[in-house]
């Protein structure tokens, strides 16, 4: 679905963080269903008439997605592409609407014919250079021209309305016709997400049009609920950060959702040289800070610190890991490192003296998780704790085999690495090094 401005919703709301208010949005909508097949494929359920070409998949619609079509009448003959739908014989209102491409044809035109009874003809001619309306018809009864920036591209959502009289119209005709200015007159359409719903613009019991319904070759209904806030926005993207950089803003971000995870801690070395043996404890891993933010907050760049994760120290507890940050606007901590065993025959280390790190100015603040106590039996290989797993990634695993180092954590997992073992009389071992944390922006335009 795509929403735009003005589209058919039966109530607003204000999103707010905890770094102020995000936008006004309209989260609710009505039922709806898009009586025409084929929203996006113009070659096939629609019929095409008066020589005019179709180009399948010819670019981006505004999903990202290339499944807009290229509409071409060339030979000046007012060519357009049609489709028939049955509608009931009532005296409802319907709205026709479509997307286009800005920037092509000078005027084109958008219609929905009613017929079978007293027919009616609403028609909407506009420019999709500008988004201009340039005519209407007299049984329009609703027109609406919303212009949709996505990525830097701009898109006009064109929608026309007409009242059924009852008289016996069973037969809703939605075309459109790149070229309507005269039969001399060339002209092209990028056009993509027709749709045909009942309500109109002007209504407060049934808006429309709603947000955008994709169909194949059957209608679709789309239940009533909440407008997710990505979707008023369009397009998303995303920016992941495994080292530290500068974040820059694009010109056209509406906001953006940050998430940062800290680095993890480090496992608990293993004593050597003592009756017994030893093993280390799991490091802890990394805080996450979450936030969502609007362009405003987040300026023109930021700078973006990506947490290493700690280094393990022979026979000693594990260095922890460093803090993740976006700019000052949200942060999070780095893991404790994992306790090393005593230096006492036959002890392990138990991870009760450190602490996992903890997202810091986020609209949600996490923290990691502790890592694993060590537990054996004396003179045997039995368990070193294994690292704490973080928001996004899991730990390093403890040392595999006596007189062995612990395992680091995958690199941007913020986990903390696994604890390192020893038998009687082996040399000191390593914990394993921390997992560094991530940053990542999801962009929303």
């Amino acid at each position: 679905m795509l929403y735009s401005a003005g589209s058919g919703v039966t109530s607003t709301g204000t999103v707010a963080t905890k770094g102020g208010v995000i936008t006004q949005v309209p989260p609710f909508e009505l039922a709806s269903t898009n009586l025409l097949l084929q929203s996006a494929d113009f070659a096939t359920t629609w019929a095409v008439a008066g020589g005019l070409t179709v180009t399948s998949n010819s670019t981006a619609s505004p999903r990202g997605v290339v499944e807009a079509d290229t509409l071409v009448d060339a030979a000046g003959t007012m060519g357009s592409v049609f489709q028939n739908v049955v509608v009931p014989n009532d005296a409802l209102t319907r709205t026709f609407s479509a997307y286009f491409l800005a920037g092509t044809s000078t005027q084109a035109q958008i219609g929905v014919l009613l017929t079978g009874g007293v027919g009616k003809s609403a028609l909407l001619d506009f420019n999709p250079a500008s988004g201009a309306i340039i005519s209407l018809s007299a049984d329009v009864a609703a027109s609406l021209v919303e212009a949709v920036s996505i990525g830097g591209v701009t898109w006009f959502r064109v929608s026309v309305a007409v009242a059924n009289n009852g008289s016996g119209n069973v037969t809703a005709i939605c075309g459109i016709t790149p070229a309507s200015l005269s039969a001399a007159t060339q002209g092209t359409v990028i056009v993509w997400g027709a749709q045909l719903e009942t309500g109109s613009s002007l209504s407060t019991s049934q808006p429309a049009p709603t947000t955008q319904i994709p169909t194949l070759a059957a209608q679709v209904t789309r239940a009533a609920g909440l407008i997710p806030i990505w979707e008023t926005a369009g397009l998303y993207t995303i920016q992941v950060f495994t080292v530290g950089a500068t974040y820059t803003a694009p010109a056209n971000l509406k906001f953006a959702k940050v998430t940062v995870v800290g680095g993890g801690g480090a496992g608990g070395g293993a004593v050597g040289n003592i009756a017994g043996g030893s093993h280390g404890s799991g490091g802890c891993s990394g805080g996450a800070g979450i936030r969502l933010m609007t362009a405003a907050q987040i300026g023109v760049s930021q700078v973006v610190t990506v947490g290493a994760g700690g280094t393990g120290v022979a026979a000693g507890t594990g260095n922890t890991g460093a803090t993740s940050s976006f700019g000052a606007l949200v942060s999070a901590t780095g893991g404790g490192g994992g306790a090393a065993a005593p230096s006492t025959a036959g002890q392990d280390g138990a991870n009760t003296i450190v602490a996992p790190g903890v997202g810091s100015s986020g609209d949600v603040n996490l923290s990691g998780s502790i890592g694993g106590s060590a537990s054996g039996a004396f003179n045997q290989y039995t368990s070193p704790g294994q690292g704490g797993a973080s928001f996004v990634g899991g730990g390093g695993l403890g040392a595999s085999a006596n007189n062995t180092d612990g395992s680091a954590a995958p690199a941007n997992s913020g986990g903390g690495g696994g604890g390192a073992a020893v038998n009687a009389n082996a040399t000191n071992r390593t914990g394993g090094a921390g997992g560094s944390g991530i940053v990542f922006v999801e962009e929303f335009y």
